[in-house]
């Protein structure tokens, strides 16, 4: 892949498609076993009622809402614990336009939307293997 075919990329070239939720009543230890099982810093949190993106509990959430106030994850539902209302991308949205997002806000994880129905979310990581790509093919013509 050379630089200006990454340049045309879109979110739905990156995104992974099956996106681990759990709903804002479920618990947070519900969420952080999903995590673990699936090997994932985040799980979307969803609204039980219409399947809307209401949040994002991420690793970095558990430490700060959770861990540190000494909340006990069997008794905790996850909509007290999770980023409300995530910064969200479309999937045809440009690739470029999530480092902007990463960088200003730290984020780590972005769920992509597309009219109102969660189709999938890019990661730091996700990202990271991509420019390891790129940058591998241009500078030792790798992966051609």
């Amino acid at each position: 892949m050379i630089f200006n075919e990454f340049l045309t990329l879109k979110m739905k070239d990156l995104m992974m498609k099956n996106v681990v939720t759990v709903t804002t009543t479920q618990k947070v230890w519900d969420a952080v076993q999903a995590m673990v099982k699936n090997d994932i810093g985040s799980v979307v949190v969803l609204d039980e009622k219409n399947g809307e993106v209401v949040g994002i509990l991420t690793e970095r959430d558990l430490m700060t809402r959770v861990v540190a106030k000494d909340l006990d994850t069997k008794t905790t539902d996850a909509r007290d614990a999770m980023t409300e209302v995530p910064a969200t991308l479309t999937s045809n949205m440009p690739i470029v336009q999530i480092f902007s997002l990463f960088r200003a806000q730290n984020f780590r994880h972005v769920p992509i939307v597309d009219k109102g129905k969660l189709v999938g979310i890019v990661s730091i990581k996700d990202i990271f293997k991509l420019m390891h790509k790129v940058i591998g093919e241009a500078l030792f013509g790798e992966g051609k």
